[in-house]
């Protein structure tokens, strides 16, 4: 895949992308969390997904995959660098960083994608993260104290890059799909497994599923700012 403008028209076949979804908690009904007097107090979650084996930002946007549910508060690609909102009036925001952790400054090829969800009541809620090319992965959470922070990869256990086959999975079936690929410029098999968006698969492409046939490893929720602290 040849670089192009990082300000092309955003490509409508799906990107990478993380669907909000509201989660009751067992016994809960719309009706008890109305009258819940912590309603007014909003909060939020945020998230921080590592690039660990480089992509560009054309890359990227060429792995989304956009999914829909009846529960689902928002589905918001991780390339739209732009603010925005989900169902019901919470926030979202996403932005990328350089591998150093600084400004990416116009940049093409991020170490860190960071998602804002600000204005959300309290409850238990799911981040599901998905794209081609990447294990699903999802991570409940809740907050009734604290806002919340997750920590994520692609290059671990959690949403993890090299599933080729889109069975779920990073295996050996993905090794030997790839292996068969490889030196191919047949647009629909770079759609699938040029892995780091350079326009050729290679021994680079395989490199990054052989590390991650044994990835493990699980996100890493952290707790921030206290939401309702005491009145003194």
């Amino acid at each position: 895949m040849t670089m192009r403008s990082l300000f092309h028209k955003r490509m409508t076949a799906a990107l990478l992308a993380v669907v909000m979804v509201l989660s009751l908690l067992p016994g809960q009904t719309a009706r008890a969390l109305a009258a819940d007097p912590d309603d007014d107090v909003r909060g939020s979650i945020s998230a921080t997904l590592r690039i660990d084996y480089a992509q560009s930002l054309e890359t990227l946007r060429a792995r989304e995959e956009v999914l829909r549910g009846s529960t689902s508060l928002g589905t918001v690609p991780l390339t739209a660098f732009e603010a925005g909102s989900l169902s019901g009036g919470s926030q979202v925001l996403v932005s990328a960083r350089s591998r150093d952790g600084g400004d990416l400054g116009g940049g093409s090829w991020p170490g860190y994608l960071d998602l804002e969800l600000n204005g959300l009541p309290l409850d238990t809620y799911t981040l599901r993260f998905t794209g081609r090319g990447y294990v699903p992965f999802e991570q409940k959470v809740t907050f009734s104290n604290y806002a919340q922070h997750v920590l994520l990869g692609t290059g671990d256990g959690t949403f993890t890059l090299g599933d080729v086959n889109g069975d779920g999975k990073v295996s050996t079936a993905d090794r030997e799909a790839l292996t068969a690929a490889l030196q191919s410029q047949d647009p629909k098999d770079l759609e699938r497994y040029d892995l780091n968006g350079d326009g050729l698969i290679d021994i680079v492409d395989l490199a990054y599923i052989d590390r991650q046939l044994n990835a493990s490893g699980g996100a890493e929720v952290i707790p921030t700012a206290l939401l309702n602290p005491p009145v003194v």
